[in-house]
């Protein structure tokens, strides 16, 4: 899923090193490494680094494990 402008919840990248879209929250409150706006379309929580409690940073899921940063069991296996 690539957001689009056409929906109005979620800011859009114009392209790399471009600022986000207009009212888009760039700041980071829980320093996770991921913008507030990110976290909010992710369903993340913008105060908390771990949203799912797993251990894990939200932006260390997104970015690095590709595992859920909202869900603390992303494979299923119980752990």
């Amino acid at each position: 899923y690539v957001p689009d402008s056409s929906d109005p919840l979620v800011p859009v990248w114009a392209g790399p090193g471009d600022p986000p879209a207009e009212g888009a929250d760039s700041s980071d409150s829980d320093g996770d490494g991921l913008p507030n706006w990110i976290e909010h379309w992710l369903g993340c929580s913008t105060g908390n680094p771990d949203t799912d409690y797993d251990g894990l940073s939200d932006s260390f899921e997104f970015l690095t494990s590709f595992t859920s940063p909202v869900n603390w069991d992303t494979n299923g296996d119980g752990y």
